[in-house]
């Protein structure tokens, strides 16, 4: 599955940092639920079409959870600038007789004209989206920038070195709001699951990485870590995306210090929230589906509680007969969505389940009265692997099967729903 198919096996290569020291018999227990745990999340996001719906029936269901307008920036927007970045493209201007006069001469004087692109369009960057055409110069940008930084490495230049930092910075900051801003207001499609969850994490790191340029009073307050951020972000939504095990580690590590959260967590919770908005969805409209059902149930037995005192009207007769038709067949539809209903509903919610055994200790579930996911996560995992993995119906499962996905599930409900109304108050 692409890029989060590099997640996983990362994820499931590393011991977390996290899990506690626990004896040895439930260390090995617990680390064996987990593996087990990631493995079918990872199957569940590579068989998400087909376990709950389209990504383009569920993006449709998601989006208008998502504002494309950033309400935060718009209020502390004032002021053209972020604080740091007036001394900051000071710095840029100083830092351009640097990168004219380092290596390759050629070079430098194209890259310091891309600069001084880079500086101009940084004047009013909190709401410039790239036309499609700057949008192709600042990608083309960023590889200049790529191979001046060898270049001024090489050279030993650390002036050139920093200018060049920021400036691709803010150039990918520029790439990042746009693509990011064409995939929210439809100018881009969403092509894939994995596309989807890449969004959505991308929209995630661009939200930190903003507050932090937002309240940074000064340029030295940006952190190799914000660069590496963006840069990850920028990766996240190109068209072929990867990730190194070196930067996936890294990546980790940031994460779960500003978040509290791990790699995995960050990524695929994304896929049980809207999983479970879809699955709301299809209650609601199961709900309106059912009560005009009753009601014209109710008009049918009217009809027929008549016909057997008198003789109908011509126009109730062909009513009746109407009915006598649509009724068995919108019986049939209802039931059939409450199927479906039923079968989203138990893997939406027992994937927080799963979500839970990889994301907590076993001191914390413990704490919690869930360490029953010690033992049986392992069991859930494989089952629902099993289905996926093969193509198994909900109706291809033994009664056991089902009430142990089901019993899962109905415990897991209410933080699958928490958990989505948190994560989709993250908005860009």
């Amino acid at each position: 599955m692409g890029w989060f198919s590099s997640v996983c096996s990362f994820v499931s290569n590393v011991v977390s940092s996290t899990v506690s020291t626990v004896k040895s018999a439930v260390s090995n227990a617990w680390e064996g639920a987990k593996s087990v745990a990631r493995s079918a999340v990872s199957w569940m996001a590579k068989k998400a079409e087909s376990v709950v719906a389209s990504v383009k029936t569920v993006w449709q269901t998601v989006k208008p959870y998502i504002p494309i307008v950033r309400n935060i920036l718009k209020k502390v927007a004032a002021s053209v600038y972020w604080p740091w970045l007036k001394s900051g493209l000071l710095f840029l201007e100083k830092g351009l007789h640097f990168i004219e006069t380092f290596g390759d001469t050629a070079l430098g004087k194209k890259i310091s004209k891309e600069i001084q692109k880079i500086i101009n369009l940084s004047k009013n960057i909190y709401n410039t989206f790239f036309s499609d055409q700057e949008l192709k110069e600042a990608k083309e940008r960023d590889e200049m920038l790529k191979e001046a930084q060898v270049a001024a490495t090489a050279a030993g230049n650390s002036e050139a070195e920093k200018t060049i930092a920021i400036s691709k910075l803010l150039n990918a900051y520029g790439i990042i709001n746009t693509e990011v801003n064409n995939l929210l207001s439809e100018k881009s499609q969403l092509l894939s699951f994995d596309h989807y969850l890449r969004l959505r994490a991308t929209q995630k790191l661009l939200l930190d990485i903003e507050e932090t340029l937002r309240f940074s009073q000064d340029i030295e307050n940006i952190t190799e870590d914000d660069i590496f951020l963006l840069e990850v972000a920028k990766d996240l939504i190109a068209e072929h995306p990867t990730l190194s095990t070196e930067n996936a580690t890294r990546l980790d590590a940031i994460i779960y210090k500003r978040k509290q959260k791990n790699l995995l967590p960050f990524v695929f919770e994304e896929m049980i929230a809207a999983w479970n908005k879809t699955v709301e969805e299809l209650d609601a409209e199961w709900r309106t589906k059912s009560k005009t059902l009753s009601k014209v149930k109710i008009e049918l037995r009217r009809l027929q509680n008549e016909k057997a005192i008198t003789e109908l009207s011509r126009e109730n007769q062909a009513r009746l007969n109407e009915l006598h038709a649509f009724v068995p067949q919108e019986q049939d539809r209802v039931n059939m969505m409450a199927k479906r209903k039923r079968e989203r509903t138990s893997y939406v919610y027992a994937a927080e389940g799963l979500m839970q055994t990889i994301e907590k200790t076993a001191e914390e579930l413990e704490s919690e009265n869930l360490d029953f996911l010690i033992e049986d996560s392992a069991e859930i995992g494989q089952l629902i692997i099993n289905c996926l993995q093969h193509g198994k119906r909900w109706e291809e499962l033994t009664q056991d099967e089902q009430d142990l996905i089901m019993d899962y599930a109905n415990i897991f409900e209410e933080a699958c729903k928490a958990r989505t109304e948190s994560l989709l108050k993250v908005t860009v």
